[in-house]
């Protein structure tokens, strides 16, 4: 995950190379959770944009709501299908 902050990325998230994204989201939220995890346009012109962004934080309580609920309907290893627009939301699910 890159992290649109002006702060720098620790070298030992930006290194982690072989561990699943939520260990990362996770360890921002825990550590860093007023950075900016993601930012959506939209709308875009040609004179700007509109944007939308969560922070960490946002990004990983919603990606446990969406985790949790899976889990309360007794899924465990079963493949998952969703469709939806493309959105700060469909981030959330996929990560959750």
């Amino acid at each position: 995950m890159l992290s649109t902050s002006a702060p720098p990325c620790p070298d030992s998230v930006r290194d982690a190379k072989f561990h699943p994204v939520t260990d990362s989201l996770e360890k921002f939220a825990n550590e860093h959770p007023d950075w900016t995890a993601a930012i959506f346009a939209t709308r875009i012109e040609s004179n700007g944009a509109d944007t939308m962004s969560w922070t960490y934080k946002e990004l990983d309580d919603t990606a446990n709501r969406v985790a949790n609920f899976i889990l309360s309907k007794n899924v465990r290893t079963a493949t998952i299908a969703f469709c939806m627009a493309r959105s700060l939301e469909s981030f959330a699910y996929q990560v959750g």
